[in-house]
């Protein structure tokens, strides 16, 4: 299963109170890996549940970083970086949203996803370990742009109104970059038509957006996964230099 398509991150782990994240070295990291996804994003529905996975095609081409909180996995994620936009078309994001827009745009990128966090784990320092592994690959990399689909859990859009219509209230990119619609079910953010509750957006996209990122002005619904997601993009060089130093404050960014 590892991905031996996949070129190293070639970064080293990184480490604060008694939590650890790395990269994923091989075919067991990549199966506690897929452990945890399975817990975080596949709803208990029978016995059967423990033997469903949500492994797909990209899990080989794509690197996995595992956050371990003494031994054992907290949180996951996988990512693969593309100098060339149009590369990017054959990403996973590539495969829920038309990104033909992003072609203007000059590299590299990271496409992230995945992003698991064990059931009922709700230590703030787990989310600071992604956000300092992806800082040092920003770095290491000199990636200009982070992307991907970031989820709300449940497939009905109804009930994440409120918060779709606080994306839209805000937080829509740019017309001109905006990716088209490619998945078969839709919905148009436009269209959520409850009070805008910014309580209702995701950790993670709230820390996202926190750093200057925008989304797309459509959701996809993803059945599969039972979740409606967002594309979101974050422009390193956007960053707020307020939250650059906040993140060089905690070490996850080298001053300067």
């Amino acid at each position: 299963m590892v991905g031996h398509g996949a070129v190293g991150l070639g970064v080293k782990p990184l480490a604060h109170g008694n939590l650890v994240a790395r990269e994923a070295v091989s075919d067991q990291d990549i199966q506690l890996s897929l452990d945890l996804r399975r817990r975080a994003f596949i709803r208990p529905s029978g016995s059967k549940t423990r033997n469903l996975s949500d492994a797909d095609h990209f899990d080989p081409v794509y690197n996995h970083v595992l956050i371990e909180r003494r031994g054992k996995v907290a949180a996951c994620f996988r990512i693969k970086i593309f100098a060339d936009p149009y590369a990017l078309l054959a990403s996973h994001s590539g495969s829920h949203y038309d990104l033909g827009p992003l072609s203007v745009l000059t590299g590299p990128f990271a496409d992230i996803g995945r992003l698991a966090v064990g059931p009922g784990d709700g230590d703030p320092d787990v989310l600071r370990m992604v956000w300092g592994m992806l800082a040092r690959l920003v770095e290491t990399h000199r990636l200009q742009y982070l992307l991907g689909c970031t989820s709300f859990v449940g497939a009905d859009p109804v009930q994440h109104a409120p918060a779709l219509a606080a994306l839209c209230e805000r937080h829509i990119g740019p017309l001109t970059l905006l990716p088209h619609r490619k998945a078969g079910t839709t919905v148009d953010l436009t269209q959520a038509d409850q009070p805008p509750d910014t309580s209702r957006i995701p950790p993670l996209l709230r820390s996202y957006l926190a750093l200057g990122a925008w989304v797309s002005d459509h959701a996809v619904i993803d059945t599969h996964l039972d979740t409606v997601h967002v594309f979101t993009l974050l422009d390193v060089a956007a960053i707020p230099p307020a939250r650059a130093r906040g993140l060089q404050r905690i070490g996850m960014v080298s001053p300067g």
